[in-house]
């Protein structure tokens, strides 16, 4: 879910809070620049002696945080759980992943029961200032792979290469500016691949990281021919 908090510009040097109210219970989500606490629903009906386990998986890797009756060790100074219920604290672009909860128990009647419930937390992070790398000098005829590199934002970036201060298109043949180059750019990934080279490449070269937080742009790097 994404919340948004449309305050006027004009402000001199904003400071903002987030809290997130459920009842008479109030957190602080958002203070002093950080996000500070991640809450994870766990409302399962009641069961005869219910055993509740979390787990943490993020990609292909899961990590259990609560077990028989306890946080484990990667969480336990910064997790809390209550009966149907965690909380994390101190959340970092690392905590990115899908949050579930697993409880077996019996109901009234004898019978037993499972529950399963699930959170996904997207940690939004903007860009870090991303570095373009890029050869200085290359051969007429031969291949050129620049790189532009950032890895602090969440969602990931998309990513845009200029040349001399002008964006390239995907395409180079979309622009009468590249339209005698011959390039290929992958916006996900950051990478630019000249082939082959030619003497109209030379020029400076900076790359842009941008995603739905915000944007940033490298320092440019003069690539000779």
């Amino acid at each position: 879910a994404e919340f948004t908090c449309n305050y006027q510009a004009a402000f001199q040097n904003p400071r903002v809070e987030w809290k997130f109210t459920s009842g008479t219970d109030t957190t602080l989500v958002y203070y002093d620049g950080e996000l500070t606490d991640a809450e994870f629903p766990c409302n399962y009906p009641i069961y005869q002696n219910p055993r509740v386990e979390w787990k943490f998986t993020s990609g292909t890797d899961s990590t259990m945080m609560y077990y028989d009756g306890e946080l484990t060790a990667p969480y336990k100074s910064r997790a809390t759980f209550f009966p149907q219920g965690l909380r994390l604290s101190s959340v970092t672009r690392k905590d990115s992943g899908e949050y579930s909860c697993e409880v077996t128990g019996k109901d009234s009647s004898g019978k037993p029961q499972y529950f399963q419930d699930k959170t996904q937390l997207v940690v939004l992070v903007p860009p870090s200032v991303p570095i373009a790398q890029v050869p200085t000098s290359v051969s007429t005829g031969s291949t050129a792979t620049l790189y532009c590199i950032e890895k602090d934002a969440s969602p990931p970036p998309v990513f845009t290469w200029y040349k001399n201060g002008v964006p390239m298109p995907e395409n180079p043949k979309d622009s009468p500016t590249f339209q005698n180059s011959s390039y290929t750019i992958d916006k996900t990934t950051g990478q630019l691949r000249i082939s082959p080279v030619m003497q109209t490449d030379i020029g400076q070269y900076s790359c842009q990281a941008e995603n739905s937080q915000g944007k940033q742009t490298s320092a440019p790097v003069q690539m000779e021919i």
